[in-house]
C-alpha cells in the first residue's frame, strides 16, 4: 500500500506543505518580523533607560499632611473658605521657625471655628488637643511640654483642652468620645475596615 500511495502522489504532483516555496517564504518572513520586533523592544528599552525622567520619581516625593474634618459640601463657600484659612493659619503657626510640629498632627477638626481640635499622633496613643481659635503654637507647645507628666498623672490621656488662658483641662471629652475618635482614626487608616 505505501508504495502505491507514493506512486500516486508522485504522479499527481503532490508536495508536502513544508517543502513548498510559499511555506518556506512565510517562515522566513515570520522570522524577520520576530527579529525586528525583538530589535525594536531592545531599542525602546535602551532609549528609556538613557533618557532622563520627565518628572521626578514619586518615591523621592513625600507628602504629609493631616486629614481635615468639619468641612461640608453643603456649607456656603464663604464658610469653607474661612475654615481653610483657619487651617492654613494653624499649619503655618505650628511650623513657624522650622519646628515642623504639623508633622505630629494626624487630624484637624475645623467644625467649630472657636475650637480648632487636632489629633496628635503619639506613640502612647492619639490625643485630641483643643487649641481654640488662636495662639496655636503657644498652646501646642504647652501640650508638648506637659504631655509626659499628664501621662504619669492620669491613667489614660485622651484629650486636653487648652482653649482658656491659665486653665488646662485634661480628658474633658470623656471616655466615649475618645473611644469613638480612636475607632474612626483606626478605621480611616485601614481603608474604612476595622
Amino acid at each position: 500500500w505505501s508504495v502505491a500511495v507514493l506512486a500516486l502522489t508522485a504522479c499527481l504532483g503532490f508536495v508536502p506543505e513544508y517543502r513548498t516555496k510559499e511555506f518556506k517564504q512565510k517562515k522566513k518572513d515570520a522570522e524577520i518580523i520576530k527579529d525586528a520586533g525583538k530589535n525594536m523592544v531592545e531599542l525602546t528599552r535602551r532609549r528609556l533607560v538613557e533618557r532622563p525622567p520627565a518628572m521626578e520619581p514619586a518615591r523621592k516625593a513625600h507628602y504629609s499632611f493631616p486629614v481635615v474634618f468639619g468641612l461640608s459640601d453643603s456649607d456656603p463657600l464663604s464658610t469653607r473658605s474661612a475654615q481653610m484659612k483657619t487651617y492654613s493659619r494653624l499649619i503655618s503657626d505650628l511650623d513657624a521657625g522650622g519646628n515642623r510640629y504639623s508633622s505630629d498632627v494626624s487630624e484637624v477638626d475645623l467644625s467649630d471655628p472657636e475650637d480648632v481640635k487636632v489629633t496628635v499622633a503619639d506613640p502612647a496613643g492619639a490625643v485630641l488637643v483643643h487649641l481654640g481659635s488662636d495662639q496655636f503654637l503657644s498652646r501646642f507647645k504647652i501640650y508638648l511640654s506637659h504631655a509626659a507628666g499628664w501621662r504619669q498623672q492620669f491613667q489614660k490621656l485622651d484629650s486636653v483642652d487648652l482653649r482658656y488662658d491659665g486653665q488646662i483641662i485634661v480628658n474633658p471629652d470623656g471616655a466615649q468620645e475618645a473611644i469613638k475618635r480612636n475607632f474612626t482614626t483606626e478605621a480611616r487608616r485601614h481603608g474604612g475596615k476595622r
